[in-house]
């Protein structure tokens, strides 16, 4: 019905084309595939479209050379994936595209224009998508291939009027099994994981968080929507087909549902399943039993946030009420469970003093954990931090309008430590847990069974020790 690759979705370099090692910049061209694009590209498909991905961390930060490449494949509509750290980089990318080709359609999506629909004026795009878009692209690509313009009734579509926008109305899917399962026949480059040497791939089995934590701002907040276990082990079956040997499970909370993982678990364990995967969760939803259940079905790492040692930081100003006992409780029963135990922190919160950030070092040698991961704190869209910061006069209210424009990403500190102070902090504190000399022996002789994953291991830590870390 349409001519080849009608839609390019495009993945932006994010903040390591200019300010990561070149170790980093090389490993990006291997990272984890853009999870969204690919259900979008799928959902395209479904609908007769055919779509085309673009890494352009290909293009080592080159947006003329990027700019020139997708308007030479001479796209109808390109679909740009945003986040906050991506702002000028697409800015400039789209300003350039425009400028070469008057006849491309641009529309943004991603985490940053769920919450900063207004993104669309000052990136210059002529539509958005908020919250889930396999709906609403299909529908939008379908009415431009058509030269139509009744964007009426496409729901979470921004529609550019001018110097300004319209929204339609809402709609989350609610039954995510009728999805279709990501495209991952397009994403050309391998995924590089740091836990396995292994064809590895990733998945999300739930959308939304019911949590509150004030430094969060994940599409979907205070809801939840899963996928059947059914559908997810289904899925499992087509990835273990498909060739990979590895997958890890990006859902910000995968064990909340508690029956639902419990399902999961007994269907692969039923199912012979022989990938391995990984997951994130909190620390007050798992227990003994579940991870017992968990490990037989082959699960080899958790990823927990802890955030911090400070239970007054965690509890009072992150709003994550959990204690360092229970933290330390589950840490030991994954570990005697078979599972790998990984904490992940956020350094230096506004409220957080040095001394706190001393006892967390501490503390994470007390919790007894397999690695850790440190992010610094920056101004999440739809956060409670980042409101409250607005509020208090120390950011201004366009912030993410002046990023656009130029200005550096904004970063919450501590009044007494300067930003490059606590990027220095994140480096010693890494270092100093990466290369003590009872990690290498443990890391060398006791967990990682093959050289080819040792390399592999030893490439993601110099990377990180090397560099600043963000998440979203």
């Amino acid at each position: 019905m349409y001519s080849k690759q009608e839609v390019m979705l495009i993945r932006p370099p994010g903040d390591l084309s200019k300010q990561g090692s070149l170790l980093l910049r090389a490993l990006q061209e291997r990272a984890c595939p853009p999870l969204g694009l690919l259900y979008l590209a799928a959902a395209l498909e479904k609908e007769g479209i055919n779509a085309g991905i673009v890494d352009l961390a290909l293009f080592k930060g080159d947006i003329l050379r990027a700019a020139e490449a997708i308007c030479r494949a001479s796209p109808r509509v390109i679909g740009v994936y945003v986040t906050s750290f991506d702002l000028s980089f697409v800015k400039t990318m789209i300003s350039r595209i425009k400028k070469d080709s008057k006849n491309i359609k641009v529309v943004i999506g991603g985490p940053h224009v769920n919450y900063c629909p207004d993104s669309v004026i000052y990136l210059d795009a002529d539509f958005g998508v908020v919250s889930d878009g396999e709906q609403a692209l299909p529908e939008l690509v379908k009415e431009l291939l058509n030269n139509g313009g009744n964007f009426e009734g496409i729901p979470n579509l921004v529609i550019r009027e001018g110097n300004g926008i319209r929204a339609n109305a809402l709609k989350m899917i609610e039954d995510l099994d009728a999805l279709p399962f990501p495209a991952r026949h397009l994403w050309r480059s391998r995924f590089y994981s740091p836990l396995l040497a292994g064809k590895a791939a990733s998945t999300v089995t739930s959308r939304g968080c019911v949590f509150k934590c004030s430094f969060c701002g994940v599409p979907n907040k205070g809801s939840f929507r899963a996928r059947s276990a059914e559908n997810v082990t289904e899925e499992f079956g087509l990835m273990q087909r498909q060739g990979f040997d590895y997958v890890e499970i990006l859902d910000d909370t995968f064990t909340y549902d508690r029956k639902r993982v419990e399902l999961i678990c007994e269907r692969l364990i039923r199912r012979k399943n022989r990938l391995k995967w990984t997951c994130l969760t909190r620390i007050d939803c798992v227990d003994k039993a579940l991870l017992r259940l968990m490990k037989m079905a082959r699960c080899t790492h958790i990823k927990f946030g802890i955030e911090t040692g400070s239970e007054f930081i965690r509890n009072k100003i992150m709003k994550k009420p959990i204690t360092n006992s229970q933290i330390i409780k589950a840490v030991r029963e994954t570990k005697r469970n078979g599972i790998f135990a990984e904490g992940c922190f956020m350094l230096a919160e506004r409220e957080e003093s040095l001394a706190d950030i001393k006892f967390t070092e501490k503390f994470i040698k007390e919790a007894g954990l397999d690695y850790i991961d440190f992010h610094l704190t920056w101004f999440v869209p739809g956060s409670e931090i980042l409101e409250k910061a607005i509020k208090e006069g120390r950011v201004p209210f366009n912030i993410w309008e002046k990023v656009a424009g130029g200005m550096p990403m904004p970063f919450s500190t501590p009044e007494t430590l300067s930003l490059a102070g606590v990027i220095d902090l994140r480096k010693k504190i890494m270092r100093n847990f990466y290369l003590h000399p009872a990690f290498l022996f443990r890391e060398a002789f006791c967990r990682t069974k093959d050289l080819a994953s040792f390399f592999n291991k030893m490439k993601i830590l110099l990377a990180g020790l090397t560099s600043g870390s963000r998440r979203q």
